[in-house]
């Protein structure tokens, strides 16, 4: 990993690979990408679904202490997003830079660079490819820090909309398709909103959601913007045992008969997963479906690993209470 001498100070909800894409920008305009080789000892497209990528590390460094890696994790990355829902080794493995060896008390072996991490099955998910951005977050950011740049929240899988101005996230131009697969080349999103490749103009469109997706996207954030130790995220307990509490509410605490009530039950949540719009996150919504990517029996066998997504949608069917942010502050 090479040492990087100077790093732009990330802007308020700024992803960390903007910071990096921004500065590889300033080093070299024409070939952006040859900087990120010089940085990087592995390869490959910079997705907005890594759950950790090195270069936090590499940013880190560059700061010398001024901004540290920690408040990187929290404030610039996709991390407490997904965390509560991962498995604790790989949570460990990201936040301490160690791998464990056998049991929870074992030994442990420290690592000089974590390597990347990307979520889990999002190459079913609409919003996992491209790069997305609030046209109007993208005018009020050039205005207010003389530069448009790519927020944390809006590369949230489960949102559609803006958490601040409740339009449409874009992802694409409507007119030429063109869109940023790899931030590499692409630093920041359209400037005054105008496509690189056509010059066509982005406009903010509204669209009516509906309470549950409304209630998906609302956790979404309170995950992403949770209180608390990041090794202990503050919604783990209900990202990974709350499944098991509606089931214990649905059929009186019986253990042995929730498996036979899953199933059962399948075939209502795939109903109420079309009837309620949740087909739009997903690129084939069928195949998930008939794969049985999205079984409450799974769910319910293994707590640990999967997408937050996932978990939140299946909380919202079982009507699972959500923790209140206000109780923690």
């Amino acid at each position: 990993m090479s040492k990087v001498s100077f790093m732009p100070t990330p802007f308020d909800g700024e992803h960390f690979a903007g910071v990096v894409s921004r500065k590889a920008t300033l080093l070299d305009s024409s070939n952006p990408k040859l900087v990120f080789e010089r940085m990087l000892s592995e390869d490959g497209s910079l997705s907005n679904q890594r759950i950790y990528h090195p270069l936090i590390d590499i940013a880190a460094n560059a700061y010398e202490g001024s901004i540290s890696r920690e408040y990187l994790l929290r404030k610039h990355s996709l991390f407490p997003y997904y965390s509560p829902s991962m498995h604790f080794r790989d949570v460990d493995k990201i936040i301490n830079k160690r791998i464990r060896k056998g049991g929870l008390w074992k030994r442990c072996e420290f690592i000089e660079q974590v390597p990347s991490l990307s979520a889990p099955l999002c190459r079913t998910l609409s919003f996992s490819l491209a790069w997305r951005w609030c046209p109007l977050c993208a005018i009020e950011d050039e205005k207010r820090v003389g530069t448009s740049y790519w927020h944390v929240e809006h590369q949230l899988p489960s949102m559609i909309t803006c958490s601040k101005h409740a339009c449409e996230l874009l992802e694409s131009c409507n007119t030429c398709g063109f869109s940023s697969i790899d931030i590499r080349v692409m630093a920041t999103p359209p400037t005054t909103n105008k496509c690189t490749k056509c010059g066509a103009i982005h406009r903010a469109s509204y669209v009516d959601l509906n309470g549950h997706i409304t209630w998906v996207q609302q956790a979404s954030m309170d995950l992403l913007n949770s209180p608390g130790m990041l090794s202990k995220p503050y919604f783990e307990h209900v990202m990974k045992r709350g499944i098991q509490s509606g089931f214990s509410n649905l059929n009186g605490g019986r253990i042995r008969e929730q498996v036979f009530v899953a199933a059962r039950l399948q075939q209502d949540f795939v109903a109420w997963f079309f009837e309620h719009g949740f087909e739009r996150f997903f690129h084939e919504p069928e195949v998930v479906i008939n794969y049985k990517t999205l079984s409450l029996e799974k769910a319910l066998r293994n707590v640990n690993g999967w997408h937050p997504l996932f978990v939140l949608m299946w909380l919202r069917f079982l009507a699972v209470e959500w923790p209140s942010l206000e109780i923690a502050a």
